[in-house]
């Protein structure tokens, strides 16, 4: 592998060596922080506080990039898994440590933190003082915190342990394709089997996983049902109502907003129908299978190397100016990405950033257009982040994930916009719309499946219901797999999807959020069309805000969350995509 296709992670640590020698270096500064217990209430004490902590997580985050990192490249290393465990291990002993201070702060009273807000010297720190009025009725003794502070360091494991399994322990085996010929499937490769033009080589790939996986139904449901406890356990230790609450207060969010996106969802399920049996007369198939809903419709499937994806990308992207381009290759040139799949790398793609330093993006590149994608979500989320510290303080760069995944679903609706525009014929327009609703199912319908399924989960165990494998596996095939056996055979696609949905093993609600931000996307795409000045409102929005919350800052930029318009709205427009996609099949039929 050429060393430009590898990520660059020692702009983090130059090695193991350095990265241990500042986890010592970062404990013993902890000092520096238990002194203060009891200072909190002279307001430069407060502020001096606020900065040395803010310091101290910046570093621990290098740390954690560092060896997260290197692990995920490869899973199976001792060397990571044993570095890694340390840095959880600081960030523990760390919250240990400042555990004394936000019942200290509760003690101090709100008209307290009220005042400091007045004070031109907390002028950056405006919402974490808000945030501590936020949470005051939710912190606990001192000591009630500091075990807390140290359970944290227990829940990571579930986590852990759902990747070990997915990533490196499960051997999926091989599959055969229509000429017999063996495929090795991993982790990291198995969802690019999904657009492959092989049907055989599809069916026997989604039959592979499927068995592959039930071998360890048992052991994974039981991690996963003891992840949800876990949370719900700490939730209700923290006087919250459900472990939602705890999310949706933190940033000051309107539960009607995930109703309202459930509920618009649910009654759009026609979509689903309409949109499939369409693609299966298009395919010419008697019988849809589940591992036909994601194939493209032109077999001649177009093939790019990681560099020619990266062009496309530059291409599609150019509506943004040159300065946001340039930031597309400061990524390629400064190998912020680690690119093709290797033996032991964790599945998947994500990125991960720090302030003030560099950033980083896991890519399992297959050449395939899922392939350039991936990476244009990735490099949305690289850029929001590039430029969102460049305008904040690193106190203020904290989103909630709605508003992060909408740099990255936005990028990938700008390169949809340019395939579109630039297709040469109807029916290669018609692939690229197919395209589009593979995102919409996939963005908006299964994303609000698994968050269905999630709510079930946390809701049961908050009633002081039980679950299980068998409870698990129904709830799945109630929300994730029977709204499509209406127009599809979905046999082989198994009921224990949940266990390898990673962001369910450390992100609790996390998964509907991921729908509410491809509306929003959608909706600054439809204003930009409309009226390039708009771009100025998207950067606007890419700088964030130092003082407003999610639900004022996004209204001030012209998207009311809200409002149950919003949501109907995306849906209208849903829906004219996908009438398009019937009509042009019909003309392209006949």
């Amino acid at each position: 592998m050429e060393q430009k296709y590898n990520w660059d992670l020692t702009k983090f640590h130059k090695d193991v060596e350095s990265c241990e020698k500042k986890i010592t270096e970062i404990q013993q500064s902890l000092t520096s922080l238990s002194k203060m217990k009891g200072t909190l209430n002279e307001p430069q004490n407060f502020l001096n506080y606020l900065k040395t902590k803010s310091q101290i997580e910046n570093e621990i985050s290098y740390c954690y990039i560092f060896a997260n990192g290197n692990l995920d490249v490869n899973v199976s290393s001792k060397t990571f898994q044993e570095l890694l465990q340390k840095v959880y291990n600081l960030d523990t002993e760390f919250e240990t440590t400042i555990s004394f201070a936000q019942p200290e702060i509760k003690a101090l009273g709100n008209e307290y933190l009220l005042s400091l807000k007045k004070l031109s010297m907390f002028d950056d720190w405006q919402k974490t003082l808000d945030n501590y009025i936020l949470t005051n009725d939710h912190t606990l003794s001192e000591n009630e915190e500091n075990i807390i502070a140290q359970f944290n360091n227990v829940t990571t494991g579930f986590n852990s342990i759902q990747k070990s399994c997915f990533n490196s322990d499960i051997d999926y085996g091989e599959a055969l394709d229509s000429n017999n010929k063996p495929h090795k499937i991993t982790a990291g490769n198995a969802s690019s089997f999904s657009t492959n033009p092989d049907r055989v080589l599809r069916k026997n790939v989604s039959n592979a996983i499927k068995s592959a996986k039930e071998k360890y139904g048992n052991s994974m449901a039981q991690n996963f049902i003891y992840y949800i406890k876990s949370q719900v356990t700490l939730a209700k230790i923290k006087k919250y109502n459900s472990v939602q609450d705890v999310y949706f207060s933190n940033y000051k969010l309107d539960k009607k907003i995930y109703d309202y996106i459930i509920e618009e969802t649910i009654k759009n399920k026609d979509f689903l129908e309409d949109y499939y049996k369409t693609k299966k007369l298009l395919l010419g198939y008697e019988t849809l299978y589940n591992y036909d809903l994601f194939v493209e419709l032109d077999k001649k499937q177009k093939s790019y190397t990681f560099e020619e994806g990266v062009d496309l990308i530059k291409k599609a992207l150019s509506v943004l100016g040159k300065d946001y381009i340039s930031l597309i290759d400061k990524a390629v040139n400064e190998r912020w990405i680690d690119v093709y799949p290797k033996p032991n790398k964790r599945a998947g793609g994500y990125c991960s950033g720090n302030y003030g330093k560099s950033y980083v993006i896991l890519m399992n590149w297959t050449n395939n257009l899922d392939s350039v994608y991936t990476l244009a979500h990735e490099l949305g989320h690289a850029i929001h982040f590039y430029i969102m510290h460049s305008k904040q303080e690193k106190q203020n760069s904290d989103f909630p994930i709605f508003l992060l995944e909408v740099s990255s679903t936005f990028n990938e609706l700008l390169l949809t916009n340019y395939l579109i525009n630039n297709s040469k014929n109807n029916f290669e327009k018609l692939t690229i719309i197919d395209k589009i609703l593979n995102d919409i199912v996939a963005t908006m319908f299964r994303q609000i499946e698994f968050s269905q399924f999630e709510d079930f989960c946390y809701k049961t165990i908050e009633q002081g219901g039980i679950l299980s494998k068998e409870i698990l596996q129904d709830k799945w095939n109630e929300v994730r797999i029977k709204p499509y056996t209406k127009f599809a055979n979905m046999d082989s696609m198994g009921l224990l999807g949940w266990e390898n949905i990673y962001h369910f093993y450390n992100l609790s609600y996390y998964v509907w959020q991921y729908s509410l931000a491809y509306l929003i996307s959608y909706d600054f795409l439809e204003k930009i069309n409309k009226d390039k000045s708009q771009i100025q409102n998207y950067f606007e929005f890419l700088s964030g805000s130092k003082t407003e919350y999610p639900t004022e800052f996004l209204k001030r930029l012209g998207i009311d969350i809200l409002n149950k318009s919003f949501y109907e709205q995306g849906f209208k427009n849903f829906n004219v995509i996908k009438d398009n996609f019937i009509s042009l099949s019909k003309l392209i039929k006949s």
